[in-house]
C-alpha cells in the first residue's frame, strides 16, 4: 500500500478552519506520506457526482471521490474530523476498515490496496443507485461498507483502533487505548 492519505472536502465553501489542526497533525506524524484533499475541483465528475453536486449533496460526491481515488491508487483515507495519534505504517500490509461498534463498520478511516474489488463494488453501487432515496448519505457510506465488507478480503479492526468512543457518547481521555491509532471526532459534516 502506498504512503498516500486522502481526505475529502467537496463543497462550494472553503475547507473549515476548525479541522485544519487534524490535517496538520497528519502532516506532523506522517511527513513521508503524500496528502491530497479531494475537492469540488478535483473530484471525478461521474454521473453520480454531477447529480450529487446539482442537488447540493456534497457529502455524496465525497463518498464517490474517496472510493474512486483509493481504487485508482490505493492508500489511506481519513474524514476531515479524524485525529491521528500514531503512524499507520504497521497497518499498511492489508486493506482495512474499522468497527464503530459491535454491529457496524465505518468508512471514516480506511486503507485499501490499488484496485481492490470492494471499492469497485462501492463505485458500481453508487453508479446505479437512485440518488433521491431516503438515507442516501448512509446508503453510500457506512451502510454500504457494512453490507459489502464480509464478501471481500478486508481486515476489520475493533472499535478501539479508530472509533474509541461511539457517536452517541462524549469523548474522554480514558477511551484511548494502546491500540488506538486515530479518534474519529464525529463532527457530522455531512449534515
Amino acid at each position: 500500500m502506498i504512503k498516500k492519505i486522502y481526505t475529502t472536502w467537496v463543497s462550494d465553501k472553503p475547507y473549515p478552519e476548525k479541522y485544519l489542526p487534524f490535517l496538520e497533525g497528519w502532516k506532523l506524524l506522517m511527513p513521508d506520506y503524500e496528502i491530497e484533499v479531494i475537492s469540488l475541483a478535483s473530484v471525478v465528475k461521474s454521473k453520480f457526482v454531477v447529480d450529487a453536486i446539482k442537488l447540493g449533496k456534497y457529502a455524496l460526491a465525497g463518498h464517490y471521490g474517496r472510493c474512486e481515488r483509493l481504487y485508482e491508487t490505493g492508500g489511506l483515507y481519513f474524514d476531515i474530523d479524524v485525529e491521528i495519534l500514531k503512524r499507520f505504517d504497521p497497518l499498511l500490509g492489508k486493506s482495512f476498515i474499522g468497527r464503530e461498534d459491535a454491529g457496524m463498520v465505518n468508512n471514516a478511516v480506511m486503507g485499501f490496496e490499488k484496485g481492490h474489488p470492494m471499492l469497485k463494488a462501492c463505485l458500481d453501487f453508487m453508479d446505479s443507485v437512485d440518488i433521491t432515496i431516503p438515507n442516501i448519505e448512509l446508503e453510500t457510506g457506512p451502510w454500504l461498507f457494512n453490507r459489502l465488507y464480509k464478501d471481500f478480503n478486508v481486515k476489520v479492526y475493533p472499535e478501539e483502533y479508530f472509533y474509541p468512543y461511539h457517536y452517541t457518547k462524549t469523548f474522554t481521555p480514558e477511551c484511548i487505548k494502546e491500540n488506538t491509532y486515530a479518534v474519529h471526532r464525529w463532527a457530522k459534516t455531512w449534515g
